[in-house]
């Protein structure tokens, strides 16, 4: 068996003289734009390619500072740097406890925010988010009282003369009489 398989890569490699294995990369791309991405601008590709660079400025002078260090500093840089990575995390914790209460606070009153929102009512000092939470429920309510009288706003329908209710009299002095039976169809509990 082994001689066989040594002999087809030889065919191989005699009529391909730089075998590469079939990956996913040597497909052909789909070129095909796709309708949903945006058309990037020069000024986003400089943006792009700006952030990029000042990111690989940022990582070089940090491992530059590093190199610099003694034992003792690196390990204080590393302490204060995983300190303020704690630090961060914590907040991000709390500020999702934040926004969980003020969502339940809302949902008591019936008012279900939209996650695009709730940062702009929610801050770090929980009395602060509470008078947010107030505030917004009661602006809330109001705005969907005042939608609910607008409309509602507008004259009732009408019916009949205006003078009041229709009688069989009524009817029976109107002369058209295309007009005098549908007024008894609209009435038979007059007759």
């Amino acid at each position: 068996m082994e001689p066989e398989t040594t002999g087809q890569g030889q065919e191989q490699s005699a009529q391909n003289p730089d075998p590469k294995p079939e990956t996913k990369s040597d497909t052909k791309p789909d070129t095909a734009p796709k309708p949903d991405a945006p058309a990037l601008t020069a000024e986003d590709v400089s943006g792009m390619i700006t952030a990029a660079l000042s990111q690989l400025q940022t990582e070089q002078t940090e491992a530059q500072k590093l190199e610099n260090m003694t034992g003792q500093e690196r390990a204080e840089y590393e302490r204060d740097s995983y300190k303020k990575q704690l630090d961060d995390l914590k907040k991000q914790v709390e500020t999702a406890r934040m926004q969980r209460t003020a969502r339940n606070m809302l949902a008591e009153k019936g008012i279900h925010l939209p996650d695009e929102l709730l940062p702009s009512i929610v801050t770090a000092e929980a009395d602060t988010t509470k008078q947010n939470v107030e505030q917004f429920s009661t602006l809330f309510e109001r705005a969907v009282e005042d939608a609910v009288k607008q409309r509602l706003k507008g004259e009732p329908p009408k019916r009949g003369k205006s003078g009041g209710t229709l009688t069989k009299a009524d009817i029976m002095k109107e002369k058209d009489p295309l007009k005098q039976q549908k007024m008894i169809q609209e009435h038979m509990d007059l007759f």
